[in-house]
């Protein structure tokens, strides 16, 4: 069984424009340094029951600078509601994992505060926040994959959007 997360990195570069005659300069980009899709393999009885872990799987370079703000923050979310099987053709949700059954936990190198392990849900969570304007900040995601029995064996796939925000 394979539960596939793919990252779609949006709203991430951007000019925010608060007052129509003034542009402000606010600056915030993610640059993966490792990582990528995470590919959770359950070939065995010990990984059905007692889930995956992936520690330091992702690293992400960010930087932040908002005019606007103190701080920034880092977010994801789920960008559906449930954890789809490959083989679900006809959408009964028999192949399907409820998102509950992913964690993520990210490591600030410096410069900001982890919020410690976090559920992936369809709304928007904070894996970071007080990160510090200006610099450069390494962060570190772990992911967590639960107990899987019970669920039909198949290829399961979500995609995780991870947004910078001030804060």
């Amino acid at each position: 069984m394979r539960v596939l997360v793919t990252f779609f990195v949006l709203g991430l570069s951007f000019m925010i424009l608060y007052n129509p005659g003034f542009a402000q300069s606010d600056t915030a980009h993610i640059r993966i340094q490792s990582g990528g899709s995470v590919n959770f393999k359950y070939n065995s009885l010990y990984d059905y029951e007692e889930g995956k872990i992936y520690d330091q799987w992702t690293t992400f370079n960010i930087y932040a600078d908002f005019s606007s703000a103190t701080y920034w923050r880092l977010r994801f979310k789920s960008l559906t509601t449930e954890i789809r099987g490959e083989y679900d053709f006809d959408n009964d949700g028999q192949y399907t994992i409820p998102l509950s059954k992913v964690k993520l936990k990210a490591t600030v190198t410096s410069d900001g505060n982890s919020t410690g392990e976090k559920t992936l849900s369809s709304s928007y969570k904070d894996l970071v926040t007080e990160g510090t304007q200006g610099t450069n900040v390494t962060v570190t995601i772990q992911y967590q994959c639960d107990s899987l029995l019970g669920f039909d064996p198949d290829y399961y796939f979500v995609d995780i959007e991870f947004k910078i925000a001030p804060q």
